[in-house]
């Protein structure tokens, strides 16, 4: 289940940047007006705190934990005036509200970014939604039910040092709420913060892709005869990914990684809808002749694990894997990104400990980046993104999603298991973009 709080976030950022984007290098004097974008990684040697005020009606305690892994990509158009963020992955430890720990925490954008940026100053403004992803197994009595979506304010100072180097403050200001089951006319009311400090990378190229609707995107599992055996397959409604790319340096990582994939059955138990995300750093390599690069992370996968649990399937469950495609340009800025990435998870085997069960799992994802996944928001499918689309999902809002109602489906524009306001937003935010 997912839901959506009115919140608006607090959040003090002291990062360092660096200028990316294939074909456009801004520097500290004589800046493109092309757009281009800036990639933030949070500096492990400094402080990095993530901290919630709870109520007095939720235990009333100050919870303050570390971060260790922030990463985002924000692109600046000068010419135009404006700012947003194109990627925002964080990881946040565990804290403890009413008894039980929340796990590891994930923080990616939930929908699209839109603000404004000054120059010279380097002051920018932007609105967008997050989604916070962690293991609601005994706090979804109290409201708090993973994932859900959060919007957001942030205002900030973009400054550069050198050609490639910078540093951006931005603070984020705000609070959120949950039921009060005793008066639901007053909800409690919660605030929270965080300060982040990072390091500057150097000059890489960006890209954002999505995944593409009429290729094929799959993700499979092989179980062994233990677990029934077979091969599962799913289809990946929705994916989204950020992969940066170095040629100088013949490296390549992904920045983000979000996506959604059907639910499939394991011993008769339906894992419900499946969230992936990055569950740490990637690592890899790139060749700028061929296109092709390979990377070493691991992912985050978020299930109903209700019932899977007593298997050992707990959510989030961590996994390694290797990744390996081939990204085609079509010109700087536009193109398609082909790959896979697979490895072999185990499970404790409780009659022999030393004979772990394995199982493989593989994902297929085909994406388009550039002007070719310029048609999101285009709702009703007419190859134009116009009031048409928001008059399409205005008049299904609350419909119920992922129950095979595909128009209800088509409205979740921002793919967060529900259609409200936030999914007219991000049409909004696309309109003029294709047709």
């Amino acid at each position: 289940m997912r839901t959506s709080w009115g919140v608006v976030a607090t959040c003090l950022a002291i990062v360092n940047i660096s200028g990316l984007a294939r074909g456009s290098q801004p520097t500290a004097t004589a800046r493109t007006s092309e757009p281009f974008t800036l990639v933030a990684d949070s500096d492990p040697d400094l402080t990095n705190m993530f901290t919630v005020t709870f109520p007095p009606e939720l235990g009333g305690e100050t919870q303050t934990a570390d971060i260790p892994l922030t990463q985002f990509v924000l692109e600046v158009d000068l010419d135009s005036g404006s700012a947003r963020l194109l990627s925002w992955f964080q990881q946040v430890d565990p804290f403890d509200l009413l008894g039980f720990s929340t796990g590891n925490i994930t923080i990616v954008l939930g929908g699209p970014s839109a603000g404004t940026y000054q120059e010279p100053s380097g002051e920018f403004v932007t609105a967008e939604t997050y989604q916070i992803l962690f293991d609601d197994t005994g706090l979804a009595q109290f409201g708090f039910v993973s994932p859900f979506v959060v919007p957001a304010a942030a205002s900030g100072t973009l400054a550069f040092e050198t050609e490639t180097e910078g540093i951006i403050s931005m603070e984020w200001a705000g609070e959120s709420e949950v039921p009060n089951p005793d008066d639901p006319d007053q909800p409690f009311v919660f605030t929270y913060s965080c300060t982040i400090n990072a390091s500057f990378s150097t000059q890489p190229t960006v890209v954002v892709a999505l995944g593409d609707p009429n290729a094929e995107n799959s993700f499979t599992v092989e179980f062994p005869e233990e677990l029934g055996g077979g091969t599962q397959t799913a289809d990946i409604p929705h994916t989204e990914m950020v992969l940066e790319l170095l040629p100088d340096l013949s490296s390549a990582r992904l920045l983000n990684w979000f996506q959604q994939v059907d639910p499939f059955d394991l011993l008769g138990i339906s894992t419900g809808d499946i969230t992936i995300t990055l569950g740490g750093p990637s690592i890899g390599s790139f060749d700028d002749m061929t296109g092709e690069f390979a990377t070493e992370e691991s992912y985050q996968i978020f299930f109903d694990d209700s019932e899977l649990v007593e298997l050992g399937f707990d959510s989030p469950y961590l996994i390694p894997a290797s990744s390996a495609g081939v990204i085609t340009f079509v010109d700087s800025t536009n193109g398609t990104v082909a790959m896979e990435w697979e490895g072999v998870g185990e499970l404790e085997n409780p009659d022999d400990p030393s004979n772990p069960f394995l199982f493989t799992y593989s994902c297929v994802v085909n994406a388009l980046f550039g002007d070719a996944s310029a048609c999101q928001g285009d709702a009703n499918g007419d190859g134009a993104v116009d009031p048409l689309d928001s008059g399409f999902v205005s008049a299904r809002f609350g419909c119920p999603v992922g129950t095979g109602d595909a128009e209800c489906d088509l409205a979740d524009q921002n793919v967060d298991g529900a259609v409200d306001p936030l999914d007219v937003g991000f049409v909004l935010a696309r309109f003029g973009t294709c047709g």
